[in-house]
């Protein structure tokens, strides 16, 4: 999954579905220095752990999946 954000905040609708979801079994992504600042300072039910996607340019951002294989069938 990957994380929507509204800037730096984590929106109440997505607060409450990923308190939905369960953070053993949902592997969740983050875009871009915004999304990870949001993740790490919203409030869940539950701890999470996640993948962050960044870099310098938007080129890097765009490329940093493939280099981690998130596009492999075996992360999805």
């Amino acid at each position: 999954m990957v994380l929507l954000t509204n800037g730096r905040t984590v929106p109440a609708s997505v607060r409450n579905y990923l308190n939905t979801l369960d953070p053993k079994t949902t592997k969740m992504v983050s875009v871009g220095c915004n999304a990870t600042q949001a993740m790490e300072h919203v409030t869940l039910n539950k701890a999470w752990s996640f993948w962050t996607i960044g870099g310098r340019t938007h080129e890097d951002v765009a490329a940093d999946p493939a280099a981690r294989g998130l596009g492999s069938r075996a992360w999805l």
